[in-house]
């Protein structure tokens, strides 16, 4: 039934206090944000251009080449992330990072990297599927990377995401309200039913759920990220631009859009809470 829900204050509270690599953002933030980025895109009839200029300020800042390079030494290119991980580790005097893969899939691997900071905080990111144990590795390396990195920057500029007294929550049934979805995304809706499908869980048995919307948005954050990515960065080779991709598009990024926006708040479900868990 979404046991995940339950998880959204414990990630916004991890995010805002700095140490969101130690706590898994709920794939269902993520998932809500790439609903949206269809509905969004089916309604400008699938205009690309159109979709971006809309989403474009959601989604922001966009990583770039600047950001993913500030922190650690060394080239952009994910086949180096370990040994960067490695040495940044080394630097601070931390301990050894810690790898397991496991097999997820025939010939597909899977690696979770957790470290833990000299001040004691564990930090566990889990990268994701990859032809080999070594590039999974690589992978899961090159996320904490991005973790640390976003981290750093968020300190240098004193950034705060969310007030400690005014937690997420969500509220059992509350539908979302079109006109104030609208104004968070500052665009109006052709055909609102659109937005409406983008913020409906599957518990809503009579009704479309946001999980075709989902999967449309997740192709489209991808095409659009990539199309602005080559024509800001026409230096950046093949490899370069994937790891900016990757940066921009990633569950823990697009899960902290759907915090700062607010837009779980406007979800509708009828998922059942008891003692503090949902059923």
């Amino acid at each position: 039934m979404f046991p995940v829900i339950l998880q959204v204050s414990e990630f916004a509270r991890a995010v805002e206090e700095e140490d969101g690599g130690s706590v898994k953002a709920p794939d269902f933030l993520a998932d809500i944000v790439e609903s949206v980025a269809a509905a969004i895109y089916y309604d400008v009839g699938s205009n690309l251009k159109r979709f971006w200029k809309i989403f474009k300020g959601l989604l922001g800042p966009i990583v770039g080449p600047e950001s993913v390079n500030h922190g650690f030494d060394g080239p952009l290119e994910i086949e180096k992330a370990k040994l960067e991980l490695d040495k940044l580790c080394v630097q601070k005097k931390w301990h050894k990072p810690n790898y397991e893969a496991v097999v997820s899939d025939p010939q597909q691997y899977v690696c979770t990297v957790e470290i833990v900071t000299g001040d004691g905080v564990p930090y566990s990111v889990k990268g994701e599927k990859r032809s080999s144990k070594k590039k999974a590795e690589q992978c899961a390396a090159y996320r904490m990377l991005l973790v640390l990195n976003d981290q750093a920057q968020k300190r240098q500029r004193g950034e705060e995401m969310f007030s400690p007294t005014s937690l997420p929550s969500l509220s059992p049934e509350r539908g979302p309200s079109v006109s104030q979805v609208e104004a968070i995304l500052r665009y109006k809706f052709e055909d609102p039913k659109l937005l409406e499908e983008a913020l409906t869980h599957s518990s809503i048995l009579d009704a479309p759920s946001y999980e075709r919307l989902e999967f449309v948005g997740d192709r489209v954050l991808n095409l659009a990220v990539s199309d602005h990515l080559v024509q800001a960065y026409p230096e950046l080779d093949q490899g370069q631009l994937s790891t900016l991709l990757s940066a921009n598009v990633c569950k823990e990024k697009l899960a902290q859009v759907a915090l700062r926006c607010k837009l779980y708040k406007f979800l509708s479900h009828k998922m059942q809470y008891s003692n503090g868990q949902a059923s």
